[in-house]
């Protein structure tokens, strides 16, 4: 069941301009610091095959996309007026909330698989060190579940997608931020594209990210009563 409402999903940002247009701005602008800007993080002027740079501003780009790319997904149907249908169709909530996650997660994956041409091109102009790109990528796909989750949870909590852009926002720069290491989002990114993968970091995210999934799911139900 959950497998169609992740379909309409993926369907509806493919027929949206808004979501390709974020969706190129992301993979665009990502690179920059890489390849176009004048500063020593550019390749070219600091001689350095090194992909630090893009990996350290990539949670600060997902704190906005992310928020951007999910508003929609519960708000928008309120403010549409289709939540109300979409509540009658036989579905349980968990599959309703299963189903936004990963239509949504499978645009964001896509996104992040298009930045591959980055580590690629700096294959072809240097050698660098494979383990953090590995490291990297994983470490953003499980940042962006986690980041994902929280997004979905607080968009259904507004009728309005720009409150609800705005405070999941709010509430993701708050966990990137926050000065507490172990609830911080960017030091636990940090750590595993460092390439070192520790079991904990693994299980944060995995627990946030069923966390507040779970709590999509109880409000989805409560809104049902």
């Amino acid at each position: 069941m959950f497998a169609s409402v992740a379909a309409k999903e993926v369907r509806h940002a493919l027929n949206s301009q808004f979501a390709v247009i974020l969706a190129l701005i992301f993979v665009i602008a990502l690179p920059v610091p890489v390849y176009w800007s004048n500063s020593a993080t550019n390749v070219f002027v600091s001689g350095l095959a090194d992909l630090t740079p893009f990996f350290g501003q990539l949670p600060l780009f997902l704190m906005v996309f992310i928020p951007a790319l999910a508003m929609r997904a519960w708000a928008g149907e309120r403010g549409a007026g289709t939540y109300e249908l979409l509540m009658s169709y036989p579905l349980r909530p968990r599959d309703l909330v299963l189903g936004k996650f990963l239509g949504n997660f499978a645009l964001c994956a896509f996104c992040l698989l298009a930045t591959l041409a980055v580590p690629i091109l700096l294959n072809r102009i240097g050698n660098p060190d494979h383990g953090p790109i590995i490291g990297g990528y994983a470490a953003a796909l499980l940042l962006s579940a986690a980041c994902l989750s929280a997004a979905l949870f607080v968009g259904s909590l507004t009728r309005n997608h720009i409150t609800a852009f705005i405070l999941a926002f709010l509430v993701l720069a708050m966990l990137m931020f926050v000065n507490l290491p172990a609830v911080n989002f960017h030091a636990r990114f940090t750590n595993i594209a460092r390439g070192i993968v520790d079991t904990r970091d693994l299980a944060f995210y995995g627990l946030v990210t069923v966390g507040f999934l779970y709590l999509n799911v109880k409000r989805i139900e409560w809104g049902r009563w």
